[in-house]
This record gives structure tokens, sequence and C-alpha cells, in this order.
């Protein structure tokens, strides 16, 4: 969706605005390297989690930017990237590395069961696919194409909204007392809920699973600093076709 000029304004207007009443240096962002006194909260960013006014990263991005710099980037066998969705800063950043990523068409897997056409099968060493899950009714679809594009060996890095007090997915959120009981883990927009089993749901979807909090391996410190706390939307599912 492209604004229109008033839009784009207003946006520009606005972060300006917000950078310079959050000037400071007490948090950084690491994906575009600008120090806050804070970051934007959640009454200002209409978010749950704390987003840049420079860029616009929340604390699941910042923390899935440190994991792929740190574990992935200049690795043998990681040079080939398919990135859903990303940020325009981080597009700027994969440019300046040049990194060689595709970037789908952001209807590419709504159009998977109207026999939309197919990117190529087997080719990709990573595909980053975040926050993009939860808006599926049925992912079956979804995770068998993730895999399809994947070459064996590679990896799909997921996240999504996980509620540790569920035992089993809650799908097809639709109604307001369904979003009343997802309570604080609920999003606008979301159709899935996924609950503590989603490990083995990956699984069983032909990947072998690992989940990593990175921003607990990053120490308290950094937590603090880049604003990186929430774990059940900062975890991510190192997803590997075997």
């Amino acid at each position: 969706m492209t604004m229109n000029s008033s839009l784009y304004k207003r946006y520009f207007l606005e972060r300006g605005i917000f950078q310079l009443l959050f000037k400071g240096n007490k948090v950084r962002c690491n994906v575009c390297v600008s120090s806050f006194r804070s970051f934007l909260p959640a009454t200002i960013s209409q978010s749950k989690s704390f987003v840049c006014s420079s860029c616009g990263s929340d604390d699941a991005l910042r923390a899935l930017w440190f994991y792929i710099k740190n574990e992935i980037l200049g690795k043998k066998n990681k040079n080939k990237f398919l990135w859903f969705s990303p940020t325009s800063q981080i597009r700027k950043t994969l440019k300046r590395l040049d990194i060689d990523v595709s970037i789908p068409d952001a209807h590419y897997l709504p159009k998977l069961d109207n026999g939309g056409d197919k990117l190529q099968g087997g080719y990709f060493d990573v595909i980053v696919f975040s926050h993009e899950l939860q808006y599926f009714e049925e992912d079956e679809t979804i995770l068998a194409e993730l895999r399809r594009l994947l070459r064996t060996g590679g990896v799909v890095l997921i996240q999504t909204i996980v509620n540790p007090e569920m035992d089993r997915s809650y799908e097809q959120i639709s109604t307001d007392d369904d979003r009343d009981r997802l309570r604080k883990y609920y999003e606008k927009g979301m159709r899935t809920m996924y609950g503590a089993n989603f490990g083995k749901h990956l699984a069983r979807a032909g990947f072998e699973v690992e989940a990593i909090n990175y921003a607990e391996r990053l120490g308290e410190g950094a937590i603090t600093y880049y604003k990186l706390a929430q774990s059940y939307r900062n975890t991510i599912y190192k997803c590997k076709k075997p």
C-alpha cells in the first residue's frame, strides 16, 4: 500500500517531532543505530512494544536483527535471503551490506491457494518470516511453501506471538469475546494465537526446530539499552529443512 503525499508529510513531521521529544542517549536502536532518551511508549506507538521513532523497529525486530548480524551474516551457505515485509531501514542496510536478498510481493502468500505464480523452490539459504504467521487462519499451506522455498540445510527464522498460558493454538479469532479472552497477547488483525506447543507444530510441518531467546543471550545490559525484553514476541524459531 502506497502512502499519498499528505500522509508522507504527516509521517515525516511526526517522526521529526518524536525524535526531538525523545532525544537522548539512554536507549539505542541497533537497526538504524540511533540513540534516544526513550523509545516511543505503547500509548503513542499504538503497539504493545517500544518502537524506535527513527526507523520504526520494535523489540522483536531489534532482537532478530542482533541474531542475524551476529549468527547469520557472513557465514558459509547463508548468502541467498528471502525476507518478507522488511522495514525500509532493513532494506537500506541489506543493500549497503551487499546481501543477495529477495523481497516477495506482499500478496505472494495469500495468492498461493488461488494458483498464483511461485518462486523458485529449493533456492534460499535463509528466509525471514517475522510476525506474519499470526495473520493467517490456517498456516499449513504457508509453512509448506516456506519449506519448499528452502534449500536442504536452509533455515526459516520465524517470530510470532506465543501465549505461554495456552497449551494449544487459538484459531479463527473473530469476536470481542475471543479478543477479551486472549487479553494482553492479542494484537489487532491477528487470526491465530499460538500456544506453548508452537515448536512442535513447526516440527510437524517438517522442520528441525530450535527456539532461541537471543535477548537472554545478550544479557540484561543489552535488554535494557535496546529494549528487548518481551520474550513472548521476541523468541526466534530457527526452522531448518533437513
